[in-house]
C-alpha cells in the first residue's frame, strides 16, 4: 500500500495561500533487473531478452531525440530532448556568430506521460494510506553514508542524474535534494559535475 502526506504548496503558486496537495512517499527504487525478472515470469521472454529489448529501445529513443524529434510510445508517453550550454560557457548575445556542437549538449530529456498510462497506474493502485507529514523527513529515509552508496550504485548503471532522480533514489524532498546536489558539485573535491542551468540541470560523476 502506497503512503502519502498532505504537502503545503509554496505561497503564490495559486491565488490563495495554504493550499495542500497529496504527495506520495517514495519507498525505494525498482531497478531494471527486478522488472525484467517480473516480466520474464509473465511472458515467454527471458530476463536477458527483456534487458536487451530495453537497451535497444533506449538507444533508439536517444538517437531520435538527439536528432530533434519527439518520440511517442503508445500507452506510455513522449520523450523530447532539451539543450544546455556547457558549464564553462557564457550566454551568447545575438550575433551572426553561432555556437557549435562543442559548447552545446543535451541537458535533459523531458518525459510526458500519456493519459492512458496515468489511467493504467490508477487501475493498478491499491488504496493510499495517509500519514502525518511529521513522519516524512526532508533528509530522506537514508543516512548520508547510505545516500552516497546509492549514488555510486546509480552511476554504475546510469550516466546522468537529475534532481528528480536523486529524490527518487534517496527520499529527499526537492529542496533538500537540490541543496545536497549543490554541495556535492561544489569545490575542488566535488563528487559530481554540474551541467546546464535551471530548470534543465543534470549531474555526472566526476572521474
Amino acid at each position: 500500500m502506497a503512503k502519502f502526506y498532505m504537502r503545503e504548496l509554496p505561497s503564490g503558486m495559486y491565488k490563495t495561500e495554504g493550499n495542500l496537495c497529496p504527495t506520495i512517499v517514495c519507498e525505494g527504487v525498482v531497478k531494471l533487473s527486478h522488472l525484467a525478472a517480473e516480466i520474464s515470469k509473465q511472458t515467454s521472454f527471458t530476463t536477458a531478452d527483456v534487458k536487451g529489448l530495453v537497451a535497444a529501445l533506449t538507444d533508439a529513443i536517444a538517437y531520435h531525440t538527439a536528432q530533434g524529434r519527439s518520440v511517442s510510445i503508445d500507452g506510455l508517453g513522449s520523450f523530447r530532448a532539451s539543450l544546455a550550454l556547457d558549464s564553462d560557457k557564457t550566454e551568447e548575445a545575438d550575433s551572426e556568430t553561432f555556437r557549435n556542437k562543442r559548447s552545446v549538449h543535451v541537458g535533459g530529456v523531458r518525459f510526458r506521460a500519456a493519459s492512458a498510462f496515468v489511467k493504467h497506474c490508477n487501475e493498478q493502485a491499491d488504496t493510499f494510506e495517509r500519514i502525518s507529514p511529521k513522519s516524512v523527513s526532508g533528509i530522506g529515509q537514508y543516512d548520508e553514508a547510505t545516500r552516497r552508496q546509492k549514488l555510486q550504485e546509480y552511476f554504475a548503471e546510469h550516466g546522468v542524474l537529475t534532481a528528480t532522480d536523486y529524490m527518487a533514489l534517496t527520499g529527499l524532498n526537492r529542496n533538500a535534494a537540490n541543496i545536497e546536489l549543490a554541495n556535492l558539485s561544489t569545490g575542488e573535491d566535488a563528487l559530481l559535475l554540474k551541467h546546464g542551468r535551471r530548470p534543465h540541470v543534470s549531474y555526472t560523476l566526476r572521474k
